[in-house]
């Protein structure tokens, strides 16, 4: 009798051992869902598309929009600009690891570009290789246009009282003379720029730009870009922050095959925009 006492005391502990294990596990999975279904929510797109003043071309543009398990606040804005021959789809790992962070993407088709070619007067697309210099120095004033025309439609489910903008290539030229007309523009990364790419020059609104943060980098094996921003670091060496990574790559390539400069954006934007947010530097 002793014995089966005993067997059945250890049969009761086994039980409630195994019992205890499983209430755990079910309150883990439990504490578990939320996390695992935000980490499943897809941002919200919203095209944007507006007709050039000059009625040259349509211009596109796609407003990446945290969901609202992300929304604590107003999602604070970041414009990217891609370089030639990209079209804003280039951005899409910038912005996936910035909508979980509460922060909304702007990601444009520069004129001539992607979905920025249709032709207002003729009523039909144009090729990218009819679009010429003339037209790339129109670039400043068509960002400001579409931005303004985003902010104008949907300011009251974003906060645009501080953009930041990442430009890559002549993207990078563009955002920084976009800059010099938009005061709320208080950060501005500059990836593989050039002094002038398509007439766009930089050393001028460098000169003139004030009360932006600005962050320069390029490939040490993209030699135009490298030496552009040598001369540049060197003449307003006390306006930016210039980091040069060892790659060949340019632009937008750069940026997405490159992990210390993709992680110092997150940080560079995120400690910028949403500085209630932790982030490991």
């Amino acid at each position: 009798m002793m014995k089966d006492h005993q067997r059945s005391n250890t049969t009761t502990s086994g039980a409630l051992k195994l019992g205890i294990a499983v209430l755990m596990l079910i309150i883990m999975t439990q504490a578990s869902k939320p996390v695992m279904a935000a980490a499943s929510v897809p941002p919200e797109t919203i095209e944007v598309a507006a007709d050039l003043p000059d009625s040259s071309v349509e211009l596109v543009g796609y407003l990446i929009m945290p969901p609202k398990i992300y929304r604590k606040v107003k999602p604070p804005l970041v414009v990217v600009l891609h370089q030639l021959g990209e079209t804003h789809a280039a951005w899409r790992k910038l912005w996936e690891s910035l909508y979980p962070e509460g922060i909304a993407v702007f990601a444009i088709d520069l004129r001539g570009q992607g979905l920025s070619i249709y032709d207002l007067k003729n009523k039909r697309n144009r090729a990218p290789n009819t679009f010429l210099e003339g037209e790339f120095l129109k670039y400043p004033d068509d960002v400001k246009f579409l931005v303004d025309t985003c902010i104008a439609l949907y300011g009251d489910r974003i906060d645009a009282s501080k953009i930041a903008v990442v430009g890559a290539s002549i993207g990078a030229n563009t955002g920084l003379l976009y800059a010099l007309k938009e005061p709320r523009v208080k950060y501005l990364a500059m990836i593989s720029p050039g002094l002038d790419y398509q007439g766009l020059r930089v050393a001028p609104a460098l000169a003139k730009i004030k009360g932006v943060d600005i962050f320069i980098a390029a490939g040490d094996e993209d030699i135009y870009s490298n030496l552009s921003v040598d001369l540049l670091t060197d003449i307003y060496g006390d306006k930016v922050k210039y980091e040069l990574y060892s790659s060949m790559y340019h632009g937008n390539r750069l940026v997405n095959t490159t992990p210390d400069l993709f992680h110092r954006l997150l940080v560079d934007i995120v400690s910028r925009l949403r500085p209630d947010i932790p982030i490991e530097k």
